[in-house]
């Protein structure tokens, strides 16, 4: 018993062990920094963060600092963004995905700030922040197209690969618009209403049966009921070969 006893206390402690480490694990490793940063230096030290960070342990890292930077601050969001995609343009639709992520009713501004710091980046960053904030998928888009003028061909075509639902409206009124800066809004409105029309296709009905030339009812064969030739009992009388 005393044997069953430690080992079921050996279990006890390892499971209480584990859990500890995977808390250890979820904690954000940039938490503690940022609460020793006061509201004005968040941005610059946010992107200075993510910009000492080597290439392959940006994105991760981009994550957590946006994260942990609006959970001290939640106002810095278009400011944080902003620093981030200045220093790393790369990082721009990281960092604007992110912010718009956690902060979704700020998700305009956010796209908007990012896009004015890297402007090459628009169309990506657009696609990242709708897809964090669908709601605001046209609001975003307009307003990038807005921030970046001539971005308005990248974007569409951006949205449509990411958002296939979208591909064939989008491309119906590309090829109508005889501009190469189309209208984004009004393309988008085309294009959601394209994906919501029905699509035609209709599944099988009753009806009346078939009539024939006399309007008759009639089987398979189109014979009339009541004027076929009725088969004998016995079946027909064949004559012999």
């Amino acid at each position: 018993m005393k044997r069953i006893a430690v080992v079921l206390l050996g279990f006890a402690c390892f499971g209480a062990l584990s859990g500890v480490a995977g808390d250890i694990q979820n904690v954000n490793p940039y938490s503690a920094v940022f609460s020793q940063v006061i509201p004005a230096e968040m941005p610059a030290k946010a992107a200075t963060l993510v910009k000492k960070e080597k290439a392959r342990d940006r994105s991760t890292s981009t994550v957590n600092v946006v994260k942990a930077a609006l959970a001290a601050n939640a106002p810095s969001a278009c400011a944080v963004v902003s620093s981030i995609s200045k220093a790393v343009s790369e990082m721009a639709p990281v960092a604007a995905g992110t912010a718009a992520e956690v902060q979704p009713s700020q998700a305009v501004a956010i796209a908007k700030a990012a896009a004015n710091a890297a402007p090459s980046k628009a169309a990506k960053i657009v696609v990242a922040v709708c897809r964090a904030a669908p709601k605001s998928r046209r609001a975003v888009a307009v307003a990038v197209c807005e921030a970046v003028p001539g971005s308005n061909q990248a974007i569409l075509t951006a949205m449509a690969a990411a958002f296939p639902e979208l591909a064939a409206g989008i491309s119906q009124a590309l090829a109508k618009s005889s501009s190469e800066f189309a209208p984004v809004g009004s393309i988008l409105d085309q294009a959601v209403t394209v994906a919501s029309a029905p699509t035609g296709v209709r599944g099988p009905s009753i009806g009346a049966p078939y009539s024939g030339g006399n309007g008759a009812p009639s089987d398979i064969n189109g014979t009339t009921p009541g004027n076929s030739t009725p088969v004998p009992p016995g079946g027909a009388n064949y004559a012999s070969p």
